[in-house]
Order: structure tokens, then sequence, then C-alpha cells
């Protein structure tokens, strides 16, 4: 039996990611969408597109949750395309010196996020350059741990990156063949892997064209 659909559509709210960040909210649209039973079940989907919106705080809670080396007191605001980032870097991993500069993220290979080196700018007195960069280094490394989608049991591509006041909205697009019967609910997790842990929401199909 094959059961096709025109179109598709899910939300959910605060989505919790393993124990890396929370979605405030997904929305998922999917199109070209095929279920069969035989030979084997399978599902299909043509064009799945997703949006995401993560806030500030949740973004605050991934930075700060685990010290960051060299960096202390770490504090991120989301403005309107680009961050201020406020902190103190620790000289020779003992004398606290306050900083504060502005960085705009963007999108690397469709998979993460990092700071753009070319737009980081510190307010007030700088830091030598190898300090800017140990910075920005490191705050992209834990960037990476909850956005690079590559780690996904999926072929997730990120395509656009908007930062504003209060959040970041991040868009998304994959096509999926799922071949259901190797999927083991008993199964354990593979280390390392990415498990959603806790969501609601509400799931609709979209019609082929109106009646």
């Amino acid at each position: 039996m094959e059961i096709k659909i025109g179109a598709a559509q899910a939300t959910a709210q605060e989505i919790q990611i393993g124990q890396i960040i929370t979605l405030q909210e997904l929305r998922l649209t999917g199109g070209g969408i095929v279920y069969a039973t035989e030979p084997e079940r399978t599902l299909h989907i043509a064009e799945l597109n997703a949006n995401l919106i993560v806030t500030e705080a949740s973004l605050n809670r991934l930075l700060t949750e685990t010290p960051i080396r060299e960096i202390r007191d770490l504090q991120v605001e989301t403005l309107t395309g680009r961050i201020r980032i406020k902190g103190r870097y620790l000289v020779a991993g003992r004398l606290p010196v306050p900083f504060a500069m502005t960085a705009v993220p963007e999108i690397e290979g469709g998979a993460r996020l990092r700071l753009d080196p070319r737009q980081i700018h510190f307010i007030g007195a700088p830091l030598p350059a190898f300090a800017v960069n140990l910075i920005a280094e490191r705050i992209n490394e834990r960037m990476a741990e909850g956005f690079d989608v590559s780690r996904l049991p999926i072929s997730l591509r990120l395509t656009a990156l908007t930062v504003e006041p209060g959040r970041f909205l991040l868009a998304a697009a994959a096509s999926l063949q799922l071949r259901l019967d190797e999927f083991d609910p008993a199964r354990r997790p593979s280390p390392g892997s990415l498990t959603v842990i806790a969501a609601k929401g509400d799931v609709g199909l979209l019609p082929d064209s109106p009646s």
C-alpha cells in the first residue's frame, strides 16, 4: 500500500535537544510525501523546510552552561543583524580583563553557525589580536556544539539566518528517505547523537488544492 500526501505541516514549541539547546519554536513544512508499506515500510519527503527560533536566553545557556577556556562571565545580547558579547578574558589564565564586542553570526558550509571573523568589533579598549582570535575561536567551538546539523541523523542544510532583538531565526532544508523498519524504539541512541527529549505542538495536513 502507498499513501501520498501533497503537503503537510507541523509546529512544536519548547523543544529540548538533549542537554545542548532549547528551541522556542520549530515549524516544519513538507511536500511530495509518500508512505509505502511494501516491500518495506518507507517514508519519502521530497521537500522538507524547517524554521527554528532560538531565544537569546537559550543561546546564553548554551554558551555559559559549562565554562569556556580563558573566558568568564560571558553574556550575549542579540541585536538587529548582530550580537553583542561581554565577558572577561583571563590573561595568562589568571588575570581577568573585561571585554565587550559586537559580531555578526553566519552560516558556515550549510552546517553550523560561527562568528564572522571579518566583522568582529571591540567596544572600548581593544585586546591584542591573538586574544580576539582566541575569544572568537572559543565561542565558535561552543556554538558548533549546539548548531552543527551535520551531527544529525538526517541530511539537513542551513539556508538562512536572521538575528533579531531577543532571538535567532534559522531556516533549513532537506529531503528525506527513511526506512522505518530500521527504527527500533527500544534501541538506545548512539553516543554523541542528538535526541529530542521534550516537545509540545501540533501537526496538520494541507490538501493538494482547495476543495
